[in-house]
């Protein structure tokens, strides 16, 4: 599937409408230039609640510092991401 095929299941709405409405923009242009490919990609293959339940546990001292499980989440996806 292609990111610009993306679509909900049925009855939930995605995270980035819920970003878009609160910045002012329209969910396609949040969709597109605020959510990094990875992350939507990461979705669509149903890692990232098994990606951010590991995070939420880790205590990892590789991890960034300072930073919310959730934060640390998406920082780990971004660097699995990259050649």
């Amino acid at each position: 599937m292609m990111r610009s095929q993306i679509t909900s299941p049925p009855g939930k709405k995605p995270a980035s409408e819920g970003i878009s409405k609160g910045i002012g923009n329209r969910y396609p242009t949040c969709r597109k230039y605020y959510v990094h490919p990875a992350i939507i990609d990461t979705y669509l293959e149903g890692e990232l609640g098994e990606i951010m339940e590991k995070y939420d546990k880790s205590k990892s001292k590789d991890l960034p510092q300072g930073l919310r499980s959730e934060e640390r989440a998406v920082v780990g996806v971004l660097e699995k991401s990259m050649p």
